[in-house]
């Protein structure tokens, strides 16, 4: 089994070129041929986590710190 997460597609709610985070966004694997290579997560959870990220923080307003989140 794979997934991937790709905030990059044109025309979906969600999609960008960096998150809220400065981090560029880009297709990448969550899981291939059934091995968990990262979680959902930002640039701060993995630090936590010791895995790699993607770019998937969001911020609700300027005035709020961005979290991890799938979409918007």
């Amino acid at each position: 089994m794979n997934v991937t997460f790709n905030p990059t597609l044109e025309g979906e709610l969600a999609s960008c070129s960096f998150d809220d985070e400065g981090t560029f966004a880009e297709k990448k694997y969550l899981i291939k041929e059934g091995k968990l290579l990262r979680p959902i997560g930002g640039f701060f959870s993995s630090q936590r986590s010791g895995m790699e990220y993607v770019a998937c923080s969001r911020a609700t307003n300027w005035n709020r710190p961005p979290i991890d989140r799938m979409g918007t």
